[in-house]
């Protein structure tokens, strides 16, 4: 009876130690259970890239073959110089070289390289390691930085910059569509201005697209025939032109009730800030002066006289050679005398004559209750700020106005008093007619003095 109770007792024991082994596995038994999961997960991990590789593989093949049928890129010196691409004849490397293949145009051009380490202007354009690492090659991309550099000089900075943004657009277009970029063919091009309209751009995007296009072509040496010169493209562009036309809103001159207005609200005080906007107005008004003008005077451009002032502007929308231009501008005896105003500025400025630029920011200093001038010029952005807010203050809705108001304004003065117009012309830096005539607003009493003369 006993043995049987012991007996009963120890196969107990015996399962609930066994319970306890399967609810808490042993070490080993986690550690198998993990290799095989990790095993899991390598062999799908193996299968993803296979098969990502075989897609790769099949993308390349395809675009060797689309690569194969494409026509040969010439590439423009200009790209040497604006960043599109570097300038080439193909842009592959020599086999067992790091050098480009030379045009025949380039090779034929290219700067001597000498032992001495000088190019062909004695420079020293040239270090010793440069010619040693291969006298063609160096002397070759000399030519073309200083070609892409000359060629750049023939357009503006800020059209170059345009017709290089534009240009690079042109780049990305035609490798997705597998086209030859340089030199281009009529019927892409005009797929391209096609597709620009489709995709709602601006007429101005599409007559950049054009002009840059054409600039490329004429500045690659490689390149006979510009397709840009053809009169099926420009019908095309004349087309999009005409369907993309929208009416010009133009905003409203400034008038010399304006700027009394302002000079009472802003110029009667020692305020620097203040004077230094009446200053900006007035001159800008007197001068014909366009903001960019304005900005880049520096304090040695100004000359006072006995009963004016002379300003020398460096550079000009006008003035594609830099030769410069005087702007002569009269002392009046009213409170908006421009040479008055902005001698005050100078004055309270401490500007004295030097390199730096006239109008600059200010900085106000709490401590002693006072504005200085600070270095740097003003920005386009920060000068229509302040002419927008001293509008509203005077009670003249700014929306009707621009900082080109001011020149417009100016212009419309002078045509209404009856100043000559080769005078009016100089003044102003116009070099055309309709350019000059697209600054005046004509009163309605000049406009009805038309139909008045008729004889009706």
């Amino acid at each position: 009876m006993m043995r049987n109770a012991s007996g009963w007792l120890n196969l107990g024991q015996r399962l609930r130690i066994r319970r306890r082994n399967q609810a808490c596995p042993g070490l080993s038994h986690i550690l198998s259970r993990i290799l095989i999961q990790m095993l899991v997960v390598l062999v799908i991990s193996l299968l993803f890239v296979a098969t990502t590789i075989q897609a790769i593989d099949r993308q390349l093949d395809r675009v060797m073959l689309e690569q194969e049928d494409m026509p040969a890129q010439v590439r423009s010196p200009l790209t040497c110089v604006l960043g599109a691409e570097e300038w080439g004849t193909g842009g592959e490397s020599v086999e067992g070289t790091n050098k480009r293949p030379v045009s025949k145009m380039a090779a034929h051009m290219a700067f001597p390289s000498t032992s001495s380490g000088k190019g062909a202007d004695g420079q020293g354009a040239f270090t010793d390691s440069e010619v040693v690492s291969g006298q063609e090659e160096t002397g070759d991309d000399q030519y073309r930085r200083v070609l892409g550099e000359v060629l750049k000089a023939s357009r503006a900075t800020s059209t170059a910059n345009k017709y290089s943004k534009a240009f690079s657009a042109w780049q990305e277009w035609c490798l997705v569509h597998s086209v030859s970029h340089m030199p281009a063919s009529q019927d892409d091009i005009s797929r391209y201005f096609i597709y620009l309209y489709v995709d709602q751009a601006p007429f101005s995007k599409i007559e950049a697209a054009f002009y840059s296009l054409k600039w490329h072509h004429d500045c690659n040496p490689e390149v006979n025939n510009n397709p840009c010169d053809s009169k099926f493209l420009r019908c095309l562009l004349e087309g999009l032109k005409r369907l993309k036309a929208k009416p010009v809103s133009k905003k409203d001159p400034v008038t010399p009730d304006i700027l009394n207005k302002i000079v009472f609200r802003f110029g009667m005080g020692s305020n620097l800030m203040h004077i230094r906007l009446c200053a900006i107005c007035l001159i800008s008004y007197a001068g014909f002066l366009r903001n960019d003008e304005l900005i880049n005077i520096r304090e040695c451009d100004v000359e006072f006289g006995s009963s004016f002032v002379r300003i020398f502007l460096v550079k000009s929308k006008t003035d594609q050679y830099r030769e410069g231009s005087w702007v002569v501008i009269a002392e009046t005896d009213s409170i908006t005398c421009p040479v008055k105003m902005l001698k005050r500025y100078m004055q309270l400025g401490c500007i004295s004559g030097s390199e730096i630029f006239l109008f600059r920011p200010v900085t106000f200093f709490k401590s002693k209750n006072v504005h200085k001038l600070r270095d740097g010029k003003m920005t386009y952005s920060r000068c229509r700020e302040l002419f927008k807010e001293a509008l509203d203050s005077v009670g003249v809705d700014a929306k009707k106005f621009s900082l080109h108001s001011l020149r417009a304004g100016g212009a419309t003065a002078a045509a209404s008093v009856g100043v000559p117009d080769r005078l009016f012309k100089k003044h102003g830096r116009w070099k055309s007619e309709g350019s000059k005539d697209g600054y005046v607003k004509e009163s309605l009493d000049n406009l009805l003095s038309v139909s008045k003369q008729l004889g009706l």
